[in-house]
């Protein structure tokens, strides 16, 4: 963040943090006694941190929704000012604020 400030780009760049939700198949991991693990849809297999920072376009707090990578591209092309290609289907949704600017 402080770079972005230094160069003059924190108030117009999307800044994402994203991780990864643990090893698979048989592979111990520390998931907070949360029950399930990678592959399943319990909260130990679908719950990871990412963090979305885009000034005055995304309002602070919490998306209590559960997403994937496949809702990134639909989400991404619509804030973007893109759209699908008609007959282009894809799995993911779109979750793009319904007010872009704030």
């Amino acid at each position: 963040m402080n770079r972005l400030t230094d160069w003059g780009l924190d108030s117009n760049t999307l800044l994402i943090f994203m991780t990864d939700n643990g090893g698979t198949g048989g592979v111990r991991v520390y998931n907070a006694g949360m029950r399930g693990a990678k592959g399943t849809p319990y909260q130990g297999g679908t719950r990871v941190p990412a963090f979305f920072r885009w000034t005055g376009v995304f309002k602070p707090g919490d998306v209590n929704r559960l997403t994937a990578h496949i809702d990134i591209l639909p989400t991404f092309a619509e804030l973007a000012g893109g759209s699908i290609p008609s007959g282009v289907q894809l799995d993911g949704r779109r979750y793009a604020p319904e007010q872009k600017r704030l």
